[in-house]
């Protein structure tokens, strides 16, 4: 029993040798232009152009004014976005619902830049509030809301997040809410023994229909009176960048030594950034 003992003592420090391995990272790149630009049917078309930057460099973002950034509607040109300075970029039209959207940048000391997008249709939401209780330190009631999504037919994500203000403070997300529903993405929940759940949701509350397509997806929420309730219906390129910009928030709080690191999710071809749509409907409480 000794000897044995003594073999697994000798033998630990040599298994974890063997694991070591040096892991040279690359830092050096290319600089590569980055494009954010997210198209609403209820806004005019914005868009920032910057380039990018190494991650050892905290400096600012480098705007770039001197592009050509052109917009296509179903294949035909629309126009060409007008700079505006400091990297942002303007086209006064409102994008129209299941369209299809196609952006091309061009920069002479730059490959070109090409993604695509559809604007989703608008959720079609129904809400019910029941009033549980006034709040007299903050002036409004406090609700139990029963919200009903009815789904359409195809694949569609919702965010949920809200709006609301209080002494004159305007509060905006949609973390620490505590709802339960099995169409419920939960890979940003979190345990909260003062939740009405037993968790709550960080940032925003993810929505998937999958396996509910064409269905009434109905769950409550507690609201306060005055406050904005927002469902925000993204297309596939938007809804990957916001789940992985969350992921990597969460990762960057806490100090656990061992997170696993999480790529932004990008759909432009031969740079960064994000090309995508979105369609809101926001409930007023």
């Amino acid at each position: 029993m000794k000897l044995k003992t003594l073999f697994i003592i000798l033998l630990a420090p040599t298994l974890f040798l063997s694991c070591e391995k040096d892991v040279t990272f690359e830092f050096d790149r290319p600089s590569k232009l980055c494009l954010n630009c997210i198209l609403n049917p209820d806004s005019t078309i914005t868009a920032r152009l910057t380039l990018s930057r190494n991650i050892e460099n905290s400096s600012a973002f480098q705007p770039i004014d001197d592009a050509t950034i052109m917009l296509y509607e179903n294949g035909m040109e629309l126009n060409t976005l007008t700079s505006k300075g400091e990297g942002d970029y303007y086209l006064n039209y409102h994008p129209k619902h299941q369209n299809e959207y196609k952006i091309v940048v061009l920069h002479p000391d730059f490959d070109n830049l090409e993604a695509t997008t559809v604007i989703p249709r608008q959720p079609v939401v129904y809400h019910k509030p029941d009033t549980l209780e006034y709040i007299e330190a903050g002036h409004f009631y406090l609700l139990d809301v029963h919200y009903e999504i009815h789904d359409m037919s195809g694949p569609t994500n919702y965010w949920l997040y809200w709006k609301h203000t209080l002494h004159g403070v305007t509060y905006s997300g949609g973390g620490f809410l505590s709802l339960n529903a099995p169409f419920i993405d939960d890979f940003n929940r979190r345990l909260d023994s003062d939740a009405e759940y037993g968790f709550v949701y960080s940032y925003y509350v993810r929505i998937s229909d999958v396996g509910y397509e064409e269905s009434v997806l109905g769950f409550n929420a507690s609201g306060k009176t005055e406050s904005f309730t927002n469902f925000l219906s993204a297309d596939e390129h938007y809804d990957k960048y916001i789940k992985s910009s969350v992921k990597a928030h969460l990762n960057s709080e806490g100090e656990l030594p061992f997170k696993e690191p999480v790529q932004i999710y990008s759909n432009i071809k031969n740079g960064y950034g994000i090309f995508g749509a979105c369609t809101i409907t926001t409930i007023k409480l």
